[in-house]
């Protein structure tokens, strides 16, 4: 990410194409409260989200250089803070947030369950966590343009952490983009 910050939009789109996913997982979020874009990256979805949405946000990535695109995107939005930290151990403290997303994040991830049980920790009760992530596919050349320890997941396999972590599954859509993959967007409560 230090090298392909600045081109990461770029890059997405080869990937989504006219998909448009932050507008997808806007139609699928409860907005109560504060909401967290967990490894918001360049602030894209934070950008749109906060036109439109008066609460207050918080984006979290590991990237210094991410943070720095998303700084440089967000800094006439009067209603973000960014903090760097790691998903696996978020900088947020119990119960602090009504909404977390995971867009796109996961596969990144080398142990992807732990970011699950650390959205779970710093959701309020009945929060809601909206997570997105590449079906299962065997696509080397995605994970060379979009990065990533995992070639997507199994729906059955993100389900089961959801659900161990103690979350209530409300819904799973799947949306086809560019290349023949699949996004799958997961709607769950705490």
């Amino acid at each position: 990410f230090k090298h392909i910050a600045p081109q990461w939009d770029r890059l997405k789109k080869e990937v989504f194409g006219d998909f448009d996913l932050n507008t997808m997982i806007k139609e699928r979020v409860i907005f109560n409260g504060n909401v967290a874009d967990l490894g918001c990256g360049t602030g894209e979805h934070i950008e749109k989200l906060s036109k439109e949405i008066s609460h207050d946000f918080i984006g979290i990535d590991s990237s210094p250089e991410m943070l720095e695109q998303a700084r440089l995107r967000l800094f006439r939005t009067n209603n973000a803070e960014l903090r760097l930290g790691e998903l696996e151990h978020l900088p947020m403290k119990n119960e602090e947030i009504d909404t977390a997303i995971m867009n796109m994040v996961l596969h990144h991830i080398s142990q992807p369950k732990l970011p699950i049980a650390e959205a779970y920790r710093v959701l309020k009760p009945e929060g809601y966590f909206i997570l997105s992530d590449f079906q299962k596919h065997d696509q080397k050349n995605i994970n060379e343009i979009m990065g990533g320890s995992w070639f997507g997941f199994e729906v059955d396999k993100i389900k089961n952490w959801l659900t161990e972590t103690g979350f209530h599954l409300k819904e799973i859509n799947a949306y086809p983009v560019n290349q023949g993959l699949t996004i799958n967007v997961f709607t769950a409560q705490k």
